[in-house]
């Protein structure tokens, strides 16, 4: 990869992450949503996907444990560990590691979290 399209592609990483964080300013997340973020990153990483989607947003809140969306898939009968092992066989391991800092947000994670 030449240097220039480097540089276009850090521009359009830059573009996207500014409408992420766009997208999340000035809206009140408690400590433990942000956490759910931050652990649905770090799933998607694993997975080697260079998106962050609503799969991801269930398995950070598996990985929690507890809370609210937790206790709400229990009472419904739900083993978390069988919803946790589907999502991964539905989404698959994606093909190489994510090099960049920032992954963008799907159309459907934006939606959730717009209440759209």
């Amino acid at each position: 990869m030449n240097w220039f399209d480097l540089a276009k592609e850090r521009l359009a990483s830059w573009k996207a992450q500014e409408a992420n964080a766009s997208m999340l300013a000035g809206k009140m997340f408690t400590p433990r949503a942000l956490q759910a973020f931050g652990l649905a990153r770090q799933e998607a990483d694993r997975l080697k996907h260079n998106y962050l989607g609503t799969e991801h947003l269930l398995l950070g809140l598996i990985k929690l444990g507890n809370g609210v969306a937790v206790n709400v898939l229990k009472n419904l009968g739900l083993n978390l560990e069988a919803v946790r092992l589907e999502v991964e066989k539905c989404s698959g391991i994606g093909l190489s590691e994510n090099t960049s800092a920032y992954i963008p947000y799907t159309p459907r994670v934006k939606k959730v979290v717009n209440h759209e």
